[in-house]
């Protein structure tokens, strides 16, 4: 692919293929980890779909990214026109500050470990086999 100037169009790529398997498959909600590129594209895919746009974002979209004043324009626009914002609840006067609807804003689920299965004194797990990438048992995809 050649173009000018040149760049790996990575939102547009992204967007196009949202678009289209929410067409294909009647995707209902479309969801976006990380403000870059996927919340970009998402917000695309959904304006174009009128599917549902969910972003979560990560420590790094916060700390990073949003620290960069055009590109942080841009996320600020996404996530004011997002159905919902996963994020912590400690955050939620932050993202009100900058035009995100309190009613978007939700908590996401907790990233628990097992403390029974991973703490020091835990017994390490016994694997006999290794896992199967192919089950033979299953139909082969068409």
């Amino acid at each position: 692919m050649s173009h000018i100037p040149w760049a790996n169009p990575f939102v547009s790529k992204l967007a196009g293929i949202a678009s289209q398997v929410v067409r294909e498959f009647g995707c209902q909600v479309l969801v976006a980890y990380y403000f870059e590129p996927y919340a970009v594209a998402g917000h695309l895919a959904g304006s174009w779909t009128g599917v549902p746009l969910l972003v979560q974002h990560a420590g790094s979209d916060l700390d990073r990214l949003m620290r960069i004043p055009e590109p942080a324009a841009t996320y600020k626009e996404v996530l004011r026109a997002a159905d919902r914002v996963i994020t912590r609840p400690a955050l939620y006067r932050w993202f009100e500050g900058m035009g995100v609807r309190g009613e978007a804003l939700r908590t996401g689920a907790p990233f628990a470990v097992p403390s029974s299965l991973f703490n020091f004194s835990a017994a390490p797990l016994e694997i006999r086999e290794p896992p199967r990438v192919f089950d033979p048992r299953l139909p082969a995809r068409k």
